[in-house]
């Protein structure tokens, strides 16, 4: 199971379709605390996390993830070119990087390589 974290309705829904037509299930939540709240060892198999230059709690996440489970892939989707961002970003331990817009083969074959590192199934 992915989860998705991004405030921005739009780009959830779309990053869900897309996930979902490939055959993964998808949990997606607006809200970085909900995020948190969900998140427990091994219950995901991969997270995608939307991070805005402007809003610190998304890139604040990562050292909390990391505690929590700390063999999570963390895909990191920023909604703008920040290095600031990026940097801070990076900070954490992350599987991936990308700047929007994305492709959406690109999130494809990131997720298809994360999940194979991680031995999860679709459903």
């Amino acid at each position: 199971m992915i989860l998705l974290c991004d405030r921005d309705p739009i780009f959830v829904d779309t990053i869900t379709y897309l996930l979902t037509e490939e055959g993964y299930t998808v949990e997606a939540v607006n809200c970085p605390s909900e995020a948190i709240q969900r998140l427990l060892p091994g219950r995901y198999g991969v997270m995608v996390l939307g991070v805005h230059s402007e809003d610190a709690e998304g890139v604040g996440l990562i050292p909390m993830i990391n505690r929590i489970d700390r063999q999570l892939p963390i895909i990191v989707i920023a909604a703008d070119e920040s290095l600031d961002l990026e940097r801070r970003a990076r900070s954490g331990k992350l599987f991936y990087y990308t700047v929007r817009p994305v492709d959406g083969g690109e999130i494809k074959e990131v997720i298809k390589e994360a999940c194979m590192r991680c031995k999860i199934m679709k459903r």
